[in-house]
């Protein structure tokens, strides 16, 4: 190892370790408990995260869930339309992080689980989507209520929709600040892709959503659209 990669390293050792130690003191004053040490313990963070008390986890999980449906918890109202918590980023995250704690409650946030995405007939039969247009994270949700966690990871928007752009299904823009951005292209409507105009603290954007043939296509592909992997490009 050169010197150079030694220092490159080293730097992220020393910014990973600074950025546990925050999220180590923000759990503990949120949960208003005391973390062991990870170092000594082998399931790293899974294993400190287990050690809360369960129903700390479940409530903690219930006031992401309000919030990332725009409630607020605290009141039960609806969470202001100019509000950052309706930016897509922001209940991108949110659903991530309860995807985190629904591992923790059921004691299966370990370290290099390995487990893929799987799922049964029986299971898949079990899924109920909600009426209206949707979006991936919507979708995720409801096959997440069905599957088996120690059997199969939970299904993630962020996933499927990686597995869609490698599908030529949707597409990937960036944008004028170097930002990526999943859009639709030529194909999508066809597979019962669309977008909508949306609003968020005055500004407007594109959030896609899948109706009833869209549903219907990622219900019916499941399995292929999370085992899809792209033919390497000829040179």
């Amino acid at each position: 190892m050169s010197v150079l990669d030694l220092t490159v390293v080293q730097t992220h050792k020393m910014v990973y370790n600074k950025a546990e130690q925050h999220l180590r003191r923000s759990l503990e004053a949120l949960f208003d408990i005391k973390l062991r040490n990870p170092r000594k313990d082998s399931h790293y963070l899974g294993g400190d995260l287990i050690a809360m008390e369960k129903e700390k986890l479940v409530r903690a999980k219930e006031i992401l869930r309000n919030i990332a449906n725009g409630v607020n918890p605290l009141n039960g109202e609806r969470i202001e339309d100019s509000s950052f918590l309706h930016d897509p980023r922001i209940i991108r995250c949110l659903y991530f992080v309860q995807e985190v704690l629904d591992k923790a409650i059921t004691g299966n946030l370990v370290k290099g689980a390995g487990l893929k995405f799987s799922i049964t007939p029986e299971e898949k039969s079990k899924i109920e989507l909600p009426v209206q247009k949707i979006g991936v994270n919507e979708f995720a949700k409801s096959v997440n209520k069905v599957i088996d966690v120690h059997r199969s990871k939970k299904l993630s928007g962020v996933e499927l929709n990686r597995q869609l752009k490698k599908m030529g299904i949707l597409a990937e823009l960036i944008t004028e600040d170097g930002k990526t951005r999943t859009v639709i292209n030529e194909r999508s409507m066809e597979f019962g892709i669309e977008t909508e105009k949306r609003v968020y603290n005055g500004n407007e954007y594109e959030m896609i959503l899948f109706n009833d043939k869209g549903k219907k296509f990622l219900l019916d592909n499941l399995e292929k659209i999370m085992t899809f992997e792209a033919e390497p490009q000829s040179v």
